[in-house]
């Protein structure tokens, strides 16, 4: 399995919902929901306002930027799914929405 491929497997489960901008985010105060033995440290839930998604997509670009490049220099095949590809998309899309958003924010307040 390609690393690019791993990665994707990793954060595509694992990516926090987006939470709206207006609701205050405590990153060190986590839902115990009782069903597994709590560790504050391995949230079973994380949430993102739409500027936190922006910088950890950036982030992300960056971290699969480098897994393509350990690829090619392993010789592994460009083995990226589809549907890992359609998730990654769909948070781009949810990234541009926001800062179009902002930008027609200031535009009307002028």
């Amino acid at each position: 399995m390609c690393v690019i491929s791993m990665i994707h497997d990793r954060y595509r489960t694992t990516w926090p919902q987006v939470m709206p901008s207006r609701t205050p985010v405590d990153p060190y105060i986590y839902p115990d929901t009782g069903t597994a033995p709590y560790n504050p440290f391995i949230p079973d839930t994380i949430t993102f306002t739409p500027v936190q998604e922006k910088t950890a997509l950036d982030a992300f670009e960056e971290l699969c930027a480098a897994a393509r490049k350990l690829d090619e220099i392993l010789g592994l095949p460009d083995c990226e799914d589809p549907k890992k590809a359609e998730w990654l998309e769909s948070v781009r899309q949810r990234v541009r929405e926001h800062e179009l958003a902002k930008i027609e924010e200031r535009l009307e307040t002028k």
